[in-house]
């Protein structure tokens, strides 16, 4: 619930909301009390209720709305200490501390609205959210004290009902009979273009066929190069790449925009990136399993372990969302050089399948985070192109994931050469 007013394109208002949030996480640490008779102990979180109070601020572009949020939050949670160490205690019986807590924070957050119509619009809002810091004692340990900080990572969907929305105006009916003068139908207005009009259409395009070639577009391959192997769409690519490089005589860039970069083209961003040949692409790739294996309380290892990617059984989770940011260089020209690189930061439960020891890799091997951030290919490479020499090299730093064994490779600064 809220309320907004709009100035031109920008939107200011105040809203509120009331949720409860049912998920939980543990985590687990071996014989790090000391306690003599050794074993894991484990705390476990189980959120219950939320409610906040939140500024908003936004960028109106026609019917969509791009904006930040940010303000007060309350949550409240259970926290539940389990302790193997202690005497009578078994696998599925630990003993065991319970509290309530309820705490103040504060949240940030950003989203895109759109207004279907005047009343009805729909949301999707990524929010951040910090409690603070608790301190309990436990009860079963006599002199045991905990510092609990809780943070939640969020994101929204929503639909809304607009109250007071302006509605069009009525016309009035043109005068009936022979005497009345003939109205001319206003033709149509043409369609606001908007970010996310452009990216619909712009996947409404990639989906429905082949897209058109360009005439005006300059050659993507040399004269002696055999035609592409495959087609884009369906595939994001058109030749088949061997050790993650490019073809010397059939590699353009800017040759296949993604629908992310149709949809930025007409704004200052867009066309930065286009003017430098940069393209940004990805996916958000969601996952769930139904198991018939449980997790142990206090295993670091989830029930499908090794025999599946989902590690943990019967769980609804974000599998990866990526992005390719990226410029290819011209390999088609012979008469100067050129650069290119790419960035692939990477956030989800899959990380624990690239990380490689040394980068971002306490998040796996000191914390065993469910869900975590990689960046499983960085690297810079230039293109010579010179009636003495045609060789690509790049400097790079990539892992890999073997299919079948969870294997991982690393190849730090690990020159590549391509000849002709």
């Amino acid at each position: 619930m809220g309320y907004n007013k709009q100035y031109g394109s920008l939107v200011i208002g105040l809203e509120g909301d009331i949720d409860y949030a049912g998920q939980n996480t543990s985590k687990t640490l071996f014989n790090s009390l000391g306690l003599a008779t050794g074993g894991p102990t484990q705390t476990n979180i189980q959120d219950n209720f939320r409610w906040s109070v939140r500024g908003r601020a936004g960028y109106a572009d026609d019917r969509a709305l791009y904006y930040v949020t940010g303000g007060l939050v309350n949550g409240g949670y259970d926290v539940k200490q389990n302790y193997w160490a202690l005497a009578g205690a078994t696998p599925y019986n630990p003993g065991n501390d319970t509290f309530n807590i309820e705490r103040f924070g504060w949240t940030v957050g950003a989203g895109i609205e759109y207004a279907f119509t005047n009343t009805w619009s729909a949301n999707v809002e990524y929010r951040h959210s910090d409690f603070g810091t608790a301190v309990v004692n436990s009860v079963l340990v006599p002199g045991l004290t905990y510092r609990e900080h809780a943070s939640e990572d969020s994101v929204r969907l929503g639909v809304s009902y607009h109250i007071g929305a302006p509605t069009a105006p009525v016309e009035s009916a043109p005068p009936k009979g022979p005497t009345a003068p003939k109205v001319a139908a206003a033709p149509p207005p043409p369609p606001a273009p908007t970010f996310l009009g452009r990216l619909y259409h712009a996947y409404a395009d990639e989906w429905g066929g082949p897209i058109p070639d360009d005439p005006n577009a300059p050659p993507s391959r040399r004269a002696y190069f055999p035609p592409a192997p495959v087609t884009q769409p369906p595939y994001p690519f058109t030749e088949y790449s061997f050790g993650g490089s490019q073809a010397i005589g059939a590699t353009l860039p800017n040759a296949v925009d993604a629908p992310l970069m149709k949809a930025l083209s007409p704004t200052s961003v867009g066309k930065f990136l286009e003017d430098n040949h940069i393209q940004i692409y990805g996916w958000i790739n969601p996952g769930f399993n139904l198991s018939t294996a449980h997790s142990l309380p206090g295993s670091l290892s989830g029930a499908n372990n090794p025999v599946a990617y989902s590690y943990q059984p019967n769980i609804l989770q974000l599998d990866q969302i990526v992005a390719i940011i990226e410029r290819v260089p011209d390999e088609v020209q012979k008469d100067h050089w050129d650069w290119g690189f790419r960035l692939s930061p990477l956030y989800g439960e899959t990380y624990r399948y690239t990380t490689a020891f040394g980068f971002l890799s306490t998040q796996l091997q000191k914390w065993n985070q469910f869900a975590g951030y990689d960046i499983p290919m960085m690297y810079g490479e230039v293109c010579s192109a010179t009636m003495w020499m045609e060789a690509a090299s790049r400097l790079s730093r990539e892992r890999s994931l073997h299919p079948r064994n969870h294997g991982r490779r690393e190849y730090p600064l690990r020159p590549l050469y391509l000849p002709a």
